[in-house]
């Protein structure tokens, strides 16, 4: 019966050993395939963290993009108002200088009446003014 059991306990061992090699494959193939995952996990996530950052880059640029595009507009704004009040002020100038030269005009004009009156009241002046015409008639 020792041969029995030798054969039986040989058996056994041989059993053994085919399990235990095959759980070692079965091991090595799922940590083989865990190192895969953890690769592939690891190599998603640098993958989200670039896209991330990709992200956060264009939302500062659409935010920088609308900060320019508000300063345009505001610019603009200005440069209208600007343009606006520097015609108001031409405006004003114009009237002013035209207002200047009508009255610098009337002055003139109140002047010269004035300059007539007296000429046309002043005797002498007729007695000179005959004598002149007198002399370009005889000659």
């Amino acid at each position: 019966m020792n041969n029995l059991q030798l054969q039986k306990a040989e058996k056994e061992r041989d059993d053994l050993l085919e399990t235990n090699s095959r759980l070692l494959k079965q091991n090595m193939e799922k940590d083989d395939m865990n190192a895969k995952s953890l690769s592939t996990i690891l190599h998603l996530k640098s993958l989200t963290e670039q896209a991330e950052r990709e992200k956060e880059a264009r939302e500062r640029e659409a935010k920088s993009s609308e900060q320019v595009a508000l300063a345009a507009r505001l610019a603009e704004n200005a440069k209208e108002r600007v343009t606006e009040e520097a015609l108001k002020e031409k405006k004003v100038r114009f009237e002013c200088s035209h207002c200047i030269e009508t009255f610098l005009f009337h002055m003139i004009v109140q002047k010269l009446n004035s300059c007539i009156v007296c000429l046309l009241t002043n005797d002498s002046f007729w007695k000179t003014g005959s004598q002149i015409w007198r002399k370009s008639v005889n000659e």
